[in-house]
Parts: C-alpha cells; structure tokens; sequence
C-alpha cells in the first residue's frame, strides 16, 4: 500500500483548500477527498444554496488568497456586495478544477466510522460508499473538514400526526422548490440565527405568511447589523489591525491590551469601553428594536456593545426589507417561545399560543461533536465529548470538568480582563466540551508522539473564515509532511488553548460554550502561526484591512524556504 495515501473528509471550503496546498507542497500523493453529498461546497453545496442565501461578507473578503472571486460578467451588484450562495459554490467549482482536484472527489460517500488501523500508524475509515455498500478505506494521512455545520440539531418536541412537511434550514435549498408551491400558504420558522433570518427571507420573497418563533431556551435572536459603519463596509473594520487590537486577546499582552483592557490604566480603560458603546450604537442603531412591540420580539439579549459581548453570531443584514415587513406586521408575526408540542397542522407554543402552519422549519443550529468517532476516541484526542459521560470514559468516578488546569486558566483570563466577570447574561451550562486542539488543529496526544497522521482542519471560525482556512490548510499540511516542528513546552501549549478556550466562554457567552468561534481573535491567532511556518506578510499600515489578497502566496513563500 502506498505511504502517501492522504484522505480528506468534507469538500466544502476547508477540505477543497487543504487538498489544493497538500498537492501543492506534495504533488507525488495519492490523494482521495470523501463527500457526502452529490456536490462539493460543503455550506455552498449545489443541494443548500438558494437565491436569498448569501455570504456575510462582500467580494473581494469572500474568496481564497490564490484565486479572486469574480463578480459574473452583467451581474447586477447585490445589496451590500454580499455573495449570492450560487456565486460562491460556482467559485468552488472553478477552485477544485484549476488546482486540479475535481478528479480526486469521490462523491455520495458518507464516513461512518473512523478508528486506528491494527498497525497502530495508520486509520481506517469504514464508508458507505456510492453504490450503498459498506468499504473499508485505509490510509497513511487523513484529515477531517467537515466543519461545524454538517449535522443539523432538531429539537426532541412531541408529535402527534404532525402533517405539514417539517426539515432542517440545511435543506431549504434541495426543499426550495416545495416552499414555493401554491399548496404552501403558511410558513413557521424556528430559530433566532442567520439560518432563520435566511428561511424567512426566502419564504418572504415567496408570497408566504411567516410564523417567526425564536425560542426562549436557546441564546435568542441573534444581534442584527447593517453591513457599514461610518460610510465604510464593516468588512473594511473587522479586517483591519487596528480593530484586531481594539479587543482583548487572550494570548497576547502588549502595551494596548493592558491600556485598553486590564483595567490598571482608568483613562484607557474608559476610553476602550466608550468606544466599544459607540460602535455598537451605530452598527446595531437602525434596527429600531424598541419602535413597536413586533421589533421588540427581535430584540436580542445582548445589544449594549455587543461589539464586545456576543451571545450569538453577529448578522449582517443586506437590506432592511425583512426588518420593514416585521414593523409593519406585513406577512411576518414574531412570537418568542419555545414549541412544546406538534399535532395535526398545529404548532403549540409555550405560552399556550397554538399556530396552524403549512410547513415548518428548523432553523435551529448544528451539532458540533464528531460521531465518526468512537466517543473514548473522540475524548482522548480532545474532541467534544458529552460532560456526564467523562466519568465513564476516564474510568474515574470523581473526574472532574472542567479540570483543574482549565479552572486555573478562566481565574487567568478574568483576572486579565476583569470586564469578563460581569457578562450582561448569565450563559446556560455546556451538556458537551470544547475542541481541545492545539491551534484547533492537532490533538495533543498525537504532537506529543509527533505523530503526523491525523488533523482537523475548519474548526476554528472568525469573520475572515476564507483566510483562516487557508492558513490552517498551510499550517496543517506542513506539520503532515514533516517540514514544520513545534519547539514548545508542551504543557506551555496546552496552557495557551485553555486560556483561548476560557477566554471564549466569557466573552462570548451561549455562542461560545461549546465551538471555537473567536470572530475578532482571529488575525493574531493566524499571525503565531505564520510565525511557526516562517512566513512573513508585506508592511501595511494598522488601518489596512488584510484581505485575502493580502495574504496570497503564503504557499510558495513557505515552499522557498521548506521545499
């Protein structure tokens, strides 16, 4: 059997980029992408994408560093640039076939379990593959990008006969067709994130009557923002130094972050937190949540500098069309319950408000653990795992989570930022644990045998989620083929992803209990591990945003120094 045989899982973003810098840096392996699905693109697969779906992020932010995604010839230019979903899974298309990867996608293949080989170097991965029989796949190099919006969360709510057409926001695009239908009068949504506002949108454009539920037991409706500040995209903001240093960073300690954010010097200490309100006033100021009793229902629970708290993703909105319809109760109620019970057509809220609906969809987030795994696995490499089980998995009755070490790291974090300690909402307990990986990329257990076989790759989430990737793509390929080596106290870098991990549910509350999404720790995240592959960026000034053209050629300038 060959000793380059590298398998990729997932074909969205991630999995298409590091199969583009692994033939890159090593054109002799065998390489073998698994998807799923019938199409690559993963969350711009050609089943999810549908007209009112579209990126967060206008052209030109959107894009990998080594190809531009261009706007189609006679395009008409969308709200706030942001990228129509079929753009961006076209892009994808042309991404796979100029770096020569098309051919390399086996389509229609679901893992179902991934487990060492006996030889103790190797995994094998057990598949059901595309005629529907169960294969045993086996190879030298595996790397999982599935992301974090593969399995979709469907509440456990009691059904009696429930009639109407009921599915996930995943499959609005495969289902889009059928929302449309004249049969479909009445559409329920059931969420407060970007999915929902997408679904609703899309039943809007319709012509449907929208049932809104956003779900008290969940975080809420998440904060909604216009795509500028100031005259400027928000884009231009997020991707700039200067923003990156406007927010405390948990593994970082320079004379700004002590100024603005420790707490010890009170004029930047108010300073910091002045402009930190300001900001968030313009950003989330043309909402007019308090206008009417209907905008009230979309008022999330965070709203004051929620710049700096987030206890949900941030959503840009392109246009204030939906937001319209709602002050004017023009074909969308909002209600804010949780649905305790489905029968026949009805959908029954908490507050014993009973809803007849044609369909209903849930818009209700994605599950963040990795089933492919065994669960004792999946623990031992630092995969989330359900709390309660640890004591079974440890064989330790008394064991313990968060340990000790993770205790010692969020006094650390608190004691750091102080702001830390009084959240504007109290976050609801976690039922899993956090990834555990070392730049959310390499378990810990593997680094310390250097053990090259295995690494997660589109785990760690931020605004510039295209950059991050191909970052991540660079830094995990070069630690799989040998050319990278990590000269650090090992229990040094353990220390670092527990501070990083205690530092995100702080800030950022019920969004960050359980998924590694620091949306503005990012760019000094990806600085370090520039510096760990040697790889050194063009001088540009703090205002500069570092768009992901900024950062292309990040390959070939590693391979001159690494080949």
């Amino acid at each position: 059997m060959s000793s380059n045989k590298v398998v990729i899982v997932g074909a969205g973003w991630n999995g298409l980029t590091v199969a583009k810098t692994y033939l890159q840096v090593d054109p002799t392996i065998s390489l073998t992408v698994l998807e799923a699905e019938r199409s690559l693109g993963g969350t711009w697969s050609a089943d999810r994408v549908y007209p009112e779906l579209h990126t967060q992020a206008p052209y030109g932010a959107y894009e990998s560093c080594d190809l531009s995604m261009t706007r189609p010839p006679n395009a008409k230019r969308e709200p706030a640039d942001f990228i129509p979903s079929n753009r961006v899974h076209e892009y994808l298309q042309e991404f796979a076939t100029k770096f020569n990867i098309a051919n390399k996608i086996r389509y229609n293949v679901s893992v179902k379990h991934v487990q060492r080989h006996e030889d103790g170097v190797r995994w094998t991965l057990t598949v059901l593959n595309e005629r529907g029989e169960q294969e045993t796949i086996v190879c030298d190099k595996l790397v999982i990008s599935t992301g974090l919006t593969s399995l979709p969360t469907i509440p456990d709510i009691p059904s009696e006969s429930f009639e109407p057409p009921t599915f996930h926001s995943r499959f609005l695009g495969a289902r889009y067709e059928e929302m449309r239908s004249p049969e479909i009068k009445v559409v329920t949504v059931y969420g407060g994130g970007k999915s929902a506002y997408d679904a609703v949108h899309a039943a809007t454009k319709a012509g449907k009557q929208v049932q809104w539920v956003i779900r008290t037991s969940g975080a809420g409706m998440g904060a909604m923002a216009t795509p500028e500040f100031g005259g400027s995209s928000i884009s231009d903001i997020i991707f700039t130094p200067a923003m990156d240093y406007n927010y405390p960073h948990p593994l970082r300690d320079t004379w700004w972050d002590r100024f603005f954010h420790s707490g010890k010097n009170w004029f930047g200490y108010w300073l910091h937190w002045t402009i930190s309100g300001l900001m968030s006033r313009v950003v989330t100021g043309k909402m007019g949540y308090d206008e009417n009793d209907a905008m009230r229902k979309l008022k999330p629970d965070v709203v004051d500098r929620v710049m700096y708290w987030h206890n949900g993703p941030l959503l840009a909105v392109p246009t204030m069309d939906i937001l319209d319809k709602v002050r004017r109760g023009d074909g969308i109620t909002i209600y804010r319950a949780d649905i305790t019970k489905l029968s026949g057509r009805h959908v029954h809220l908490a507050d014993q408000t009973t809803l007849t609906t044609d369909m209903l969809i849930y818009a209700t987030g994605y599950s963040i653990h990795q089933p492919i795994f065994s669960e004792q696995d999946a623990y031992e490499l630092g995969l989330p795992v359900q709390i309660s089980h640890i004591p079974s998995l440890t064989g330790n009755h008394d064991a313990q989570w968060p340990t000790q070490a993770m205790e010692e790291a969020d006094k650390e974090v608190l004691a750091k930022f102080p702001r830390l300690s009084n959240p504007p909402v109290e976050p609801k307990k976690p039922t899993y644990t956090q990834y555990r990986l070392y730049r959310s990329i390499l378990p810990f257990p593997l680094m310390k045998k250097r053990d090259r076989s295995l690494t997660f790759v589109g785990y760690l989430q931020g605004a510039a989620i295209c950059i991050i990737g191909d970052v991540s793509a660079l830094w995990a390929v070069a630690w799989m083929t040998g050319k990278l080596d990590i000269e650090r106290d090992m229990d040094e870098m353990e220390k670092e992803c527990d501070l990083l991990n205690a530092f995100i549910k702080r800030r950022y509350l019920n969004a960050g209990r359980e998924i590694p999404i620091p949306p503005f720790e990012w760019m000094t995240i990806l600085n370090y591990m520039l510096e760990e592959l040697e790889v050194s960026l063009p001088e540009a000034g703090a205002l500069t945003p570092r768009y992901p053209i900024f950062y292309r050629g990040i390959v070939e300038k590693w391979l001159a120094v690494h080949s």
